[in-house]
């Protein structure tokens, strides 16, 4: 979606209701029949605690207010703002008189230790965005914020841009990036932001953006390698050597390990582990032609 086709103001408040949030937060719907996400807001109140020990926080963007309760619910005071009218209404009734519904560009009333902005400002318009990190860093000296620099295919995003763009954003408002405090709990793209009393180089800026290259590169290495293994498990708990050296004899004639010639060739090469995976490929790849025959 373009600038042009941006909605005003009143019409995101709509936009981000139920069906937003029942299908557009990911595989699992965001609301509190989901045991999930009071874990994970709860992981993200831990860490956020332990890193910057805050007395009174406030959540830019807080939807239902879960990392609003989860922080209370640890000793902090924390207060919300979201543009959802419908999500301010799911907060939980015990703190949703501290959460409100308004846009970030609005001004933020108030002063507090920590300020968060998880997955928001990407569903702005620039002009926007520039307008709610000028509100936020008055509201605090500390701020951290997340935002996709990846996911163009959302269509409630306006704005995707890689980790450079906001440092140079919270520059301006002379905010450091501070890079030796990671918050692997919420994103590996999440910046942490606090104010300086000089506006931080272009160089120092350029540095800091290649570690956080490096720090998402390493954690979708990770998540690869952690399916790769996961698949590989599986396969190691059907393997039956007696069918994999029948159907491939040369593994016999190498003088090969039939399990270590699988792990390390043939599943790559895509020789099957047993008989009745190989039947399963045979019927979905037999379906198929049948399929697109005329």
């Amino acid at each position: 979606m373009g600038e042009s086709e941006a909605p005003s103001q009143e019409d995101a408040a709509l936009l981000y209701g139920a069906e937003y949030y029942a299908s557009h937060c990911g595989p699992v719907a965001y609301d509190r029949s989901r045991p999930e996400w009071a874990s994970f807001f709860g992981n993200v109140a831990d860490e956020l605690i332990r890193a910057f020990r805050p007395h009174k926080a406030f959540d830019a963007g807080c939807a239902h207010g879960f990392l609003v309760e989860a922080l209370w619910d640890r000793g902090v005071e924390t207060h919300g703002r979201d543009i959802s009218a419908y999500a301010i209404e799911q907060v939980r009734p015990d703190v949703r008189r501290y959460c409100a519904a308004g846009s970030l560009v609005a001004p933020i009333e108030g002063y507090y230790d920590l300020l968060t902005c998880i997955e928001v400002l990407e569903h702005l318009t620039e002009d926007d965005g520039m307008q709610a990190i000028a509100n936020l860093t008055r509201a605090s000296s500390t701020i951290v914020m997340s935002s996709s620099p990846s996911d163009f295919e959302e269509p409630t995003h306006l704005n995707v841009q890689p980790p450079l763009y906001w440092m140079k954003a919270f520059a301006e408002h002379r905010f450091r990036p501070v890079i030796d405090v990671a918050l692997p709990s919420i994103t590996p793209h999440t910046l942490v932001f606090r104010k300086d009393a000089e506006t931080p180089g272009a160089a120092f800026l350029s540095a800091c953006a290649e570690i956080v290259r490096c720090r998402i590169q390493l954690h979708e290495e990770r998540h690869r390698l952690t399916a790769e293994r996961s698949a590989l498990s599986r396969s190691l708990a059907v393997f039956d050597a007696d069918y994999y050296t029948q159907v491939n004899p040369d593994v016999i004639e190498a003088g090969c390990d039939p399990l270590e010639h699988y792990v390390t060739y043939g599943r790559l090469e895509g020789r099957f582990p047993n008989a009745a995976f190989a039947a399963a490929v045979d019927g979905i790849v037999h379906g198929y032609h049948t399929r697109q025959a005329p």
